[in-house]
Parts: C-alpha cells; structure tokens; sequence
C-alpha cells in the first residue's frame, strides 16, 4: 500500500484520506558534511577546542558530536536570549574577561619569567571572576526560572512549559534586566576568538620539547578556570536555546499536519 500523498483531485469522494498535504514551508536540505576537528590529545588544550567548537556553532553551525549538528539560528532565535538566567552578570563577565586578556597577551614565551607570573595573575583573576559569576547568577535566579529549567528536562512537558516560559520568567524579576540579543553574542563570539592565543601557546610549547614545570601547572589552572566559568555557562545556554529551538520546530512541522496528526505527534 502506497504511502505517498495523492495528486490534487486524485482523491475519491469520501476518502478517509482528506485533501493532499502540503510541503512543509521549509528547507528539506540536510546538515552539511561534519569536518569538526577531532579533540586533541592534550588536556591542556581541549577546553580551547570546545570554545572554538561553540564559537563555530554561533557564525556558521557546527557539530558538537559526530550525529549532533547546531546550525546558528539557534543562537539568533527572536526573544531567546531574554529567556537565559542572568545575562547581565554574564555580560560583566565577558566585558572583565577581555579586560584580562589585554595584560596577558602582552607576555612573550621567550620570557619565561614574566609569562609565569602573567599565567599566575590571570589564573587567579580569573577564579574570583567565576566565583563572583556564580555568586551573581544564583541571586539572579528567581524560584520560578529554576522550576521551568528542571521541567526542561522532562520532555512530555517542555511544549507547554515554552509557551509559558516568558511569563514564567518575568515574575520576580524586572524588566531592565532583561539584556538585548545584540549586546550578548557578540561579546561571546568576541571572547570565544580571543582566548585562542593562549591555546597557540600551549602548542608551541608542547611541539618545543621545553615545557617547564611551572609554566604547565599555571596553564592548567587557566585551562581548568576557562573550562568551569565560560565553557560551561555557554554549554548551558546552548542547551537551553537548543531545546527551545526544536520545540520551535517541531509545532511549525505540526502546523503543517492534518488535524488527525497533530494528535499522534503532541
């Protein structure tokens, strides 16, 4: 028995079948190929590959996993970004962390002893910085955001808990501090690009042969304090507007269904 639908008046009368569907108003076009580099062996460099992993996901899409695809849009959905918990303390983190970059960046490998204390200034910098992070994003958070964050979790219930969620979110918080898409992913993908230099360095440093002790140890600290503050922030946001997306996508995909359909799919 053929599944395909039947041409324009080709359906007899009476047909349980009801009129021909009609296309989806969307691309049918299917993720592009995965060149994701793979993770490098070293540890020290890893939470630099996943950065630029999340940098990638944010101007052309990329693959987080091998059968995982992120397209940009989900970055760019209208409202989103409004929905994330504590996007200003976000923001004043990346604003400080760029501040910090400057001072580092100045520091040159050939001089070992000014790059050390450099590294161990940053790595403590940065520390109080995701401290200061964490103080801010859970006093930021009311008691209604936490209850819709573990309802995501449950997906029987996450098309209705979206359509509520901007209700849900603006009780015990104030409009001001609602911050604009536009002041958040571009100091993201900002940030994202320049910390790379530090993974540049790493890498010189293990190809040379030379890596002294304490040069390495400082660099884990920063390695360890990227991967716990902005690594793991942005893999959370990312969460949630994924979800959001394809909850999104999946009611205009039902939008298109005939109302017979629509039963089986919610």
């Amino acid at each position: 028995m053929s599944s395909l639908p039947r041409k324009e008046g080709s359906t007899p009368a009476g047909s349980p079948m009801g009129p021909p569907l009609e296309p989806f108003p969307f691309s049918c076009a299917g993720p592009p190929e995965n060149r994701t580099p793979k993770a490098p062996q070293s540890v020290l460099r890893r939470p630099f590959w996943m950065l630029r992993l999340l940098c990638s996901t944010m101007t052309e899409g990329a693959y987080l996993a091998d059968d995982v695809f992120v397209p940009k849009i989900v970055w760019y959905q209208e409202g989103s970004i409004a929905l994330l918990p504590a996007v200003r303390a976000k923001i004043r983190y990346l604003e400080a962390l760029a501040e910090m970059l400057g001072p580092l960046r100045r520091a040159r490998l050939e001089d070992r002893e000014r790059l050390r204390e450099a590294l161990k200034s940053f790595g403590a910098e940065l520390e109080a910085l995701n401290k200061q992070l964490s103080r801010e994003s859970a006093a930021s958070k009311p008691a209604k955001v936490q209850q819709l964050q573990q309802s995501l979790k449950d997906k029987s219930k996450l098309f209705k808990i979206i359509e509520k969620g901007t209700s849900i979110l603006s009780l015990g918080s104030k409009k001001q501090q609602m911050c604009p898409e536009d002041a958040y992913v571009p100091q993201l993908q900002s940030v994202l690009t320049e910390v790379q230099f530090i993974d540049r360095w790493v890498e010189q440093l293990e190809a040379s042969g030379s890596f002294p002790k304490n040069l390495a140890e400082y660099l884990r600290r920063v390695a360890e304090s990227l991967s716990v503050g902005l690594c793991s922030f942005v893999l959370s946001d990312l969460t949630f507007l994924l979800n959001r997306y394809m909850e999104s996508s999946r009611k205009e995909c039902c939008r298109g269904l005939p109302k017979g359909f629509k039963a089986v799919l919610s």
